[in-house]
């Protein structure tokens, strides 16, 4: 558990502006960390969503879903890694995709704030404004504080 949380952070270091030390491990040392969360623990499904977020920040969707489908099938009600599995096929362009991972996550999970997010951004490339709007404030009302969302809802009324 301890390693899938270094790894966790390291990877949070990488990918957030700002978030780091100075000395931040590499996409390889971090894949490696995570490599080795699951020898120690390989039914933790946290582990391998958390890897292909990794992935996913190095553009590297495909893999990512090579991850996600597989943990999708041992743990259908996962909710964050069918969100993910939405964002990379978002990330492809694959919309039909993205929106029923998007979708199912919201009718199973409401109050999802990733989903919720995500698939207003879905809508919002589509033009689908008022539709996104929809997303966004819901996203909103789950938790107030998080800016990304108010600038997203910001751009659907503009």
């Amino acid at each position: 558990r301890v390693v899938s949380m270094h790894a966790q952070c390291c990877l949070y270091e990488l990918t957030t502006p700002g978030a780091g030390s100075g000395e931040e491990a590499s996409p390889a040392e971090i894949q490696d960390l995570f490599v080795q969360a699951t020898r120690l623990d390989n039914l933790q499904p946290d582990i391998w969503n958390n890897m292909a977020l990794l992935y996913m920040s190095l553009n590297k969707f495909d893999g990512a879903r090579a991850i996600l489908e597989p943990v999708l099938r041992n743990v259908p009600a996962y909710s964050d890694a069918l969100a993910n599995l939405g964002l990379s096929f978002l990330c492809s362009e694959d919309t039909g995709e993205a929106t029923r991972c998007f979708q199912t996550v919201i009718l199973r999970d409401p109050p999802h704030l990733e989903a919720l997010n995500n698939y207003g951004v879905l809508l919002l490339r589509q033009k689908l404004y008022a539709n996104a709007v929809v997303f966004f404030e819901k996203a909103v009302d789950v938790d107030v504080s998080q800016s990304y969302v108010w600038s997203n809802l910001a751009c659907a009324y503009s």
